[in-house]
């Protein structure tokens, strides 16, 4: 799968999403950062990019579009907490059923899909 990895997430996330094989375009390794939520979104749709972020309103855009995303958790979760979450998620589903929605991930829940 093709990820787009919005400046508010981890570098360790980004690896673990690397790991299992995934096409990463991370913002925060190119010369975009601090762009817009429209400017993330419509250029992860041009490429084909599921969004990951911890931003809910540039998450909220996944629902209305064709690319789909994961939102990590808000609140005070750690670089390792974070790529655990992503490394769970990877583990036990495949990322492209989400196309077009949106997969919540929590800590001690299970993925909620808007």
């Amino acid at each position: 799968m093709k990820f787009f990895v919005d400046e508010n997430v981890s570098r360790d996330a980004v690896e673990v999403l690397r790991f299992f094989g995934h096409d990463v375009t991370y913002v925060n390794e190119t010369a975009d950062r601090g762009r817009p939520d429209t400017w993330v979104f419509e250029r992860a749709q041009k490429e084909g990019r599921l969004i990951v972020t911890r931003d809910r309103a540039l998450a909220g855009k996944c629902k209305s579009g064709s690319t789909g995303g994961i939102l990590i958790a808000e609140g005070n979760l750690t670089r390792e907490e974070e790529a655990r979450l992503v490394r769970k998620y990877l583990s036990v589903s495949d990322p492209g059923h989400i196309r077009g929605k949106l997969v919540v991930l929590v800590p001690g829940k299970a993925p909620e899909y808007l």
